[in-house]
């Protein structure tokens, strides 16, 4: 979880992203609200409802009212988890159109370079944000660091 809401299955403030199973936000909000085990047990999740109708409104604002549910056909609902790994195999089947790489470098991160470098140049788009250069973000500049697979 996180509270930027990076990971593929979450939502800002350590909330989740509701699967494809929680069609309803009444299923949603029963699933991810913990329930009291213990008589006068303090609970801060108790409030996960509340939570996650003002995220709601935050994401729609006046479009956000109780008539639609907050808007909760609007979010995304995820069928699997999508690591990262996962991801980078979808990228090389040419399935993805960009990817944002913040404070990441997968070109240093995985023991396939070639595969990644594959799968790197099949995006229409690379944004890498880092202080720092990376083996991903030149990776396109091929120094023959790499000479099994060419940048396409």
């Amino acid at each position: 979880m996180t509270d930027l809401g990076l990971l593929s299955q979450s939502l800002t403030g350590y909330m989740h992203l509701p699967s494809e199973k929680q069609s309803t936000l009444a299923s949603c909000l029963a699933a991810n609200t913990p329930k009291q085990t213990l008589p006068d047990q303090i609970n801060y999740w108790h409030n996960y409802p509340k939570f996650f109708v003002s995220l709601m409104k935050t994401f729609y604002g006046d479009k956000a009212q109780k008539e639609n549910d907050w808007g909760f056909n609007w979010v995304l609902k995820w069928d699997k988890s999508y690591d990262v790994l996962q991801y980078f195999e979808i990228i090389n089947k040419g399935e993805v159109n960009g990817y944002i790489c913040q404070g990441f470098n997968p070109l240093a991160s995985f023991n396939d370079k070639n595969k990644i470098i594959s799968s790197l140049s099949k995006l229409k788009f690379l944004v890498t944000i880092d202080p720092l250069n990376t083996e991903t973000a030149c990776f396109w500049q091929n120094h023959g660091e790499f000479n099994d697979v060419q940048p396409e």
